[in-house]
């Protein structure tokens, strides 16, 4: 019978995918990966690359990736002095410092807290249920609230009543055009 080259190439497939490698030091300390078996090495069992893949180990290494990126969100959010959700309170102290209050309460077993930090860049106000951040909030600073003024009704009128005399010049009327500006700025 003679043995065609595809046949020969089908034979000896099998025989390539069960290569053995290993997994020895080299003379500097480092890891190399060779097929030569070497003195202190190990086997390693590698599975072909048409293997079918185990789920278990595929979720597995998706929740390690999660968990992974997680942590590089958390350090990220502690770099930039700011919280996040799923963060410890440790972390979060960690990153703002100490909350000026604490409002603590017990739900059923649950421990609650809403820790309050009052900084120059607004107030935050952070809800923990044992302690990990559930929740969180973020209030402008008051002077940045009270700088947007709405005009009030008369305020509009009397610079409108302004703007209309025979005698307004060009301040009465940039005046009531920017009052009527602030107020469509506070309609929205």
């Amino acid at each position: 019978m003679r043995i065609t080259p595809f046949i020969a190439a089908a034979l000896l497939m099998p025989l390539a995918a069960q290569a053995q490698i290993y997994k020895c030091p080299d003379a500097a300390g480092r890891t190399a990966i060779q097929q030569i078996p070497c003195a202190g090495g190990q086997m390693l069992h590698v599975a072909p690359a048409n293997a079918p893949v185990d789920g278990a180990a595929v979720a597995a290494s998706k929740k390690h990736i999660v968990e992974i990126n997680h942590r590089a969100d958390i350090r990220a959010a502690i770099n930039r002095h700011e919280p996040l959700i799923g963060m410890t309170i440790t972390e979060v102290q960690q990153a703002m410092g100490g909350p000026a209050r604490v409002n603590s309460a017990n739900y059923h077993g649950t421990q609650r807290d809403q820790a309050i930090w009052e900084r120059p860049d607004g107030t935050w106000y952070v809800y923990t249920e044992n302690g990990i951040v559930s929740d969180i909030q973020r209030q402008d600073p008051i002077r940045a609230r009270a700088a947007v003024r709405c005009p009030s009704p008369i305020e509009l009128r009397d610079a409108q009543v302004s703007a209309n005399a025979l005698s307004a010049g060009e301040g009465a009327t940039e005046r009531y055009k920017s009052l009527l500006r602030q107020q469509r700025e506070c309609r929205h």
